[in-house]
């Protein structure tokens, strides 16, 4: 798995004052592995979307609550071994 040149930011990329909060996931359990996040900036209301693996799973404790963490993680490895 290869990650982006730079690194992940919650920053809003469209207004650059807002940070960005995650409104969704889509995990693709077919043979594409299109695994989602997808984001909304709490000033602008602007969206933003990358795929799962542009960000290491080490990283998604910024973005996604502990209660909710090791579901999304167990979630996002299974649905990454199918296909």
């Amino acid at each position: 798995m290869s990650f982006p040149s730079q690194p992940f930011s919650l920053a809003c990329p469209k207004c650059a004052q807002g940070t960005l909060v995650l409104d969704d996931s889509a995990l693709d359990t077919g043979c594409q592995g299109k695994h989602v996040f997808f984001f909304e900036c709490d000033q602008c209301g602007g969206f933003s979307a990358t795929a799962m693996n542009n960000i290491p799973v080490e990283e998604w404790q910024q973005f996604i609550p502990a209660s909710q963490l090791e579901r999304m993680v167990a979630n996002y490895h299974a649905a990454s071994n199918k296909g």
